[in-house]
């Protein structure tokens, strides 16, 4: 150092001249400015101030007032003074890159204080000049590349230029919204009204806008046993009321508390006024009954009438319901965990159904029946017409007799026989028509709609004039399935036959009528799925046709020629199903088989009779 400082020196003293008041350095010669105290002067050569680094100009230990570098670091030339280094001029080569991004949050809270942002120092940059949202204030870090914010309510950006002497980059920004704390959470759901030491009690509230977690809180004693954090929780409760309360939180702090008032449960106390029809048709659906709700009450129960229905609402405070045809009341109760109330009840009564008959007639055409309002079954009795008979009277129509369940508005087809063969009477000689049956069909007029039929009577046959047989002939109603017997025809000359036909099964028809003595036969009865056959006419007619589903069968046919005025042959009885007609041959005479009587399983209490309806058929209906 001793020998560094020698040098120096030695250096000053070639080029220095000292005088009173000033020194000169100079390379020419010339005195010092006598206002200078070091004067340098040069042609070709200047003045080199000592060039450090920011950190190693950091590490200056009290530097003097005025004291002068150059910072390599920030290419500038730099003063101390005032307790800090301040820049005299810096050198560029044009403006600072712009700042990359901007480091801190973008989301602070209302009124947040000292949040700090930055970005990386610009090699080329000597300060940094930053801006804040309009209620926002930057309390440190002006000029340099971080700063500390004041902030208020409103939102805006955060932005930072790079200066430098040639000028200023283009600016780096970062969005700012403000945060804030969340609203109070909406009324809690849950029972307001537990019973005392109950578990799992759930309780909610919606979510809140910008709430990160919840905080609930319970009655002294109880505990939250899940859900905290959530919108949700689950209570176990003790014997002590209070208020189930819940804040909602984030990170600038939380809500008001919402509460609901917690009671223990107590049995409620009776329902009020019932709200609702007290008069109702039979079946009518969609009436509404509905009671205030009761405090404290948790569940409701309803009861109706036995032959009434709740569709919708039990264990709610209304319900809907759907009517029989009975009355009766309407009742409620409300309950808790604590116990049930008293009954509250209305009565509803059905002011529809009235009992009440209907006659049909015959009519020769459809009739038809809708059932009223109120009714839930009808009985049914139905009687076919009675056999017709030139020359005697005819066999009487059968009857048939049940109920049937029905509903409000059904509609039934109704057809009333007629004694001239109107509904199924087969044709006879000399209009010894048997009759028709009488019939209640239901989901259509086709025969396979049929629910309850009565079989018709025979056709008559002549009158015989043999010694033995003087007397008419008739056809017998038929019973159900068996037995719909034709009466037997007088035979025109002595000996004439009056034997019956065989009845009709449910299987088959009644077999081809007896050969009555001398000419005279008689058709056989109606059975389910064909009628029978009819007698024979002596040795010379021909049986007549079966009876049809439905129809009566016709006479035979004369195969001989003869001179005799009474070729009469009953018609086969109407039903399910009419016997066919006896032959008719020369002279002779017989009566057709009656119908057979039938009912589908639909129908209860059946009762069949054979022979009882004289003339026409006729149909009741009775509810």
């Amino acid at each position: 150092m001793t020998k560094l400082f020698t040098i120096f020196l030695m250096f000053i003293s070639s080029i220095a001249f000292c005088q009173v008041g000033g020194v000169s350095l100079s390379a020419t010669g010339s005195l010092p400015d006598p206002s200078a105290m070091l004067d340098i002067s040069s042609t070709n050569k200047g003045f080199l101030l000592p060039r450090i680094s920011q950190a190693k100009r950091n590490a200056i230990s009290n530097p003097a007032l005025g004291l002068q570098i150059y910072d390599t670091t920030t290419k500038c030339i730099e003063v101390y003074g005032f307790g800090s280094w301040q820049t005299v001029s810096c050198l560029c080569n044009g403006a600072p890159s712009t700042p990359g991004s901007i480091t801190g949050s973008n989301n602070p809270c209302a009124d947040a204080p000292s949040v700090t942002y930055s970005v990386g120092l610009i090699l080329d940059a000597n300060t940094y000049t930053w801006t804040a949202p309009s209620d926002a204030t930057i309390i440190a870090g002006q000029g340099t590349n971080s700063i500390t914010v004041n902030f208020g309510a409103s939102p805006g950006n955060i932005t930072v230029v790079a200066n430098n002497s040639c000028g200023s980059s283009s600016a780096s920004t970062l969005p700012v919204t403000i945060n804030s704390i969340p609203s109070t959470p909406d009324v809690i759901s849950g029972n307001p009204y537990p019973c005392a030491n109950s578990t799992a009690q759930a309780y909610s509230v919606p979510a809140v806008n910008g709430a990160t977690s919840y905080t609930w809180s319970v009655p002294s004693g109880s505990i939250v046993t899940a859900g905290q954090g959530t919108t949700s929780a689950l209570v176990n409760f003790s014997t002590t009321p209070g208020n189930v309360a819940v804040t909602a939180n984030n990170t600038c702090g939380s809500s008001s508390a919402s509460s609901l008032p917690i009671a223990m449960a107590v049995p409620p106390n009776t329902p009020g006024n019932i709200t609702g029809a007290t008069t109702f048709n039979s079946n009518q659906s969609g009436i509404s009954y509905s009671i205030a709700p009761v405090t404290e009450a948790t569940n409701y129960t309803w009861t109706v009438p036995s032959d009434a229905s709740i569709t919708s609402g039990q264990g709610t405070d209304s319900i809907t319901v759907t009517f029989g045809a009975g009355n009766g009341k309407v009742c409620v109760t409300a309950g808790n965990c604590a116990g049930t109330s008293n009954a509250n009840c209305i009565t509803a009564t059905n002011t529809c159904y009235t009992s009440s008959s209907q006659v049909f007639n015959y009519s020769g055409s459809l009739q038809t029946f809708t059932v009223p309002c109120g009714a839930s079954s009808i009985t049914i009795a139905a009687y076919g017409a009675q056999g017709n008979s030139q020359f005697g009277n005819g066999g009487l129509g059968g009857s048939a007799t049940g109920t049937l369940a029905v509903l409000p508005g059904q509609l039934l087809y109704i057809y009333v026989g007629g004694q001239n063969g109107y509904n199924g009477g087969g044709a006879g000689e000399s209009n010894s028509t048997g009759g028709g049956m009488s019939d209640v069909r239901m989901g259509g007029t086709n025969l396979i709609n049929w629910i309850i039929v009565a079989g018709g009577g025979g056709g008559g046959g002549n009158n015989g004039s043999g010694s033995n047989n003087t007397t008419t002939g008739t056809g017998g109603g038929g019973l159900q399935c068996a037995n719909g017997a034709g009466g037997g025809g007088g035979g025109y000359y002595p000996g004439g036959g009056a034997s019956a036909g065989s009845g009709g099964t449910c299987t088959i028809g009644g077999a081809t009528g007896n050969a009555g003595g001398g000419w005279g036969g008689s058709g056989g009865g109606g059975g389910l799925t064909s009628g029978g056959a009819g007698g024979g006419s002596g040795s010379y007619g021909n049986a007549g046709n079966a009876g049809t589903q439905g129809q009566g069968g016709d006479y035979g046919i004369d195969n001989t020629s003869c001179n005799c005025n009474y070729n009469g042959a009953g018609g086969g009885g109407g039903g399910y199903y009419g016997g066919g007609g006896a032959a008719s041959g020369c002279c002779a005479g017989g009566s057709g088989g009656g119908g057979s009587s039938w009912a589908s399983g639909t129908m209860t209490n059946l009762t069949f009779v054979g022979g009882v309806q004289s003339g026409n058929g006729q149909v009741t209906i009775s509810w």
